[in-house]
């Protein structure tokens, strides 16, 4: 099931498929992409920390 696109959203591509974003929250999916192809990851430890503050 392909899902429908709102009209406060815009399909965005990722390699070869493509998903719908909601307007609000796209400036930030399109700026994780971005560091993602530069190859800017948090390491395991950053990780590790965020969890443990989180309770998890």
């Amino acid at each position: 099931m392909v899902p429908t696109i709102q009209p406060d959203q815009e399909p965005i591509a990722v390699g070869e498929g493509a998903f719908a974003v909601p307007q609000a929250h796209r400036s930030a999916v399109l700026e994780g992409l971005e560091q993602a192809e530069l190859g800017e990851f948090a390491s395991d430890e950053e990780m590790a920390a965020l969890w443990e503050r989180c309770g998890l």
